[in-house]
């Protein structure tokens, strides 16, 4: 074919498509093959292209269950667009139809998702029972801020939308936390609980968030490891792990007997796991924060983390209460012994 009778065959292509409209659907394809020939196309490509007409005789209606956008549907086409530009510009009109009669989904380009994933990536590693859920909810309050809850969670699976039997720790990162988000949101966070968040399908947890990019990390703790102690050993016995900023729930009273030893081993546990923490994480930005900072003096405590993710201002309020209402003093019935026994030691300030 002549360089005149090709470019003739592809000011012809409103015709053809009208003719692949209306062919049989189960003589389509091979109809297409053989008009595609004329192109000169490598297999592969043709198959694209064979598919795409296919699919749009049928209404889009296998692009409409899987969900796809119309840059899925033009990526295994851009042979087209070097071989025979009109042909490509002629698709890429037909995938700006379909879009439009709700077939695709928007085609989005480079610049849109990388816009999508402009935010600070951060993670609040904590402790069972040190005000993670509070700090959750009080940074989820802000409108440009997106949190996800415990997401390494093994024990806490009926909570989450995958499991460890069918996403890997990176999938977890890359797919469900640090996936692209509306240009507005500022900062994307998740919880980590640092003694129990750290291993998830045979992988080292740590050694994969690790490796996630610019990623900061708010560092909380509670002073009090005596009143944190108190507090795990009564939500192991009442299930209650976080209550309503609007609960007022009578629960019984529970008294408690923490030996110095338990005391000692819980500390001890404790420090060496934040200290090997601390160390993994070295090249990251860490914002230390305690629990009763955030409890006494909650305005100096939010000004440095608006600060510290660097967003912009706005009122942050928590979505939880406080389910420990009664002094320590009240729940552990030997607690002048162990205050005595601890005195003068580098245990007394965690008391």
């Amino acid at each position: 074919m002549t360089g005149g009778e090709l470019r003739t065959a592809e000011l012809d292509l409103s015709a053809l498509w009208a003719l692949w409209m209306a062919c049989p659907a189960g003589e389509l394809a091979a109809q297409v093959r053989a008009d595609l020939a004329v192109y000169q196309l490598d297999g592969e490509t043709t198959t694209a292209v064979v598919e795409f007409v296919c699919e749009y005789q049928r209404d889009g209606r296998g692009w409409s269950v899987r969900g796809l956008r119309g840059d899925d549907v033009i990526a295994p086409m851009v042979g087209v667009k070097e071989a025979v530009p009109d042909l490509f510009e002629f698709v890429h009109a037909k995938i700006a139809s379909a879009e439009e009669k709700k077939w695709l989904g928007g085609s989005i380009d480079e610049k849109t998702v990388a816009a999508q994933r402009q935010y600070q990536r951060f993670a609040i590693v904590s402790t069972p029972r040190s005000g993670t859920h509070m700090l959750r909810t009080l940074l989820g309050s802000h409108p440009c801020i997106e949190i996800h809850g415990e997401s390494f969670n093994r024990f806490g699976q009926h909570l989450l939308p995958y499991s460890v039997r069918d996403t890997t720790a990176v999938e977890v990162v890359n797919k469900h936390l640090f996936r692209p988000y509306f240009e507005y949101v500022e900062a994307v966070g998740f919880a980590l609980f640092r003694d129990l968040d750290t291993e998830w399908a045979g992988e080292n947890v740590w050694d994969v968030v690790a490796g996630v990019r610019d990623l900061r990390i708010i560092m909380l703790d509670r002073r009090s490891r005596l009143e944190r102690l108190a507090s795990l050993k009564k939500s192991l016995r009442d299930h209650v792990w976080y209550i309503g900023r609007a609960d007022n729930t009578n629960r019984p009273q529970v008294k408690l007997t923490i030996t110095r030893d338990e005391l000692i081993d819980f500390i001890e546990r404790d420090l060496e796991n934040r200290a090997q923490f601390r160390e993994r994480f070295g090249g990251h930005d860490v914002l230390q924060v305690e629990y009763e900072d955030l409890i006494s003096t909650p305005g100096i405590v939010h000004d440095r983390l608006h600060s510290f993710l660097g967003i912009s201002a706005a009122t942050l309020q928590p979505g939880t209460g406080k389910k420990e209402k009664v002094p320590v003093s009240l729940v552990v019935d030997n607690i002048d012994v162990l205050r005595s026994e601890l005195a003068g030691t580098k245990y007394e300030h965690y008391l």
